[in-house]
């Protein structure tokens, strides 16, 4: 099922894959692997990549806002 998934990536135009690190061997591709043990690896790891050009940063909507009474 990996190795769909990592064709599906590529096809798709992305340019990275994180993945866990005890997923078998990885087809050929383009795309950059990064393996993670773990989540919360995956988070920071996520957090320390550059946001692509355009990109915006994702704000509460008015509608997701809490209002208290």
């Amino acid at each position: 099922q990996m190795e769909s998934r990592c064709r599906e990536a590529a096809r798709l135009g992305y340019e990275h894959l994180i993945v866990p690190k005890r997923s078998g061997p990885m087809p050929e591709t383009k795309l950059k692997l990064m393996r993670v043990e773990t989540i919360s690896e995956a988070v920071d790891l996520l957090k320390r990549m550059p946001q692509p050009m355009g990109s915006v940063e994702a704000k509460p909507s008015a509608s997701s806002r809490v209002v208290r009474q």
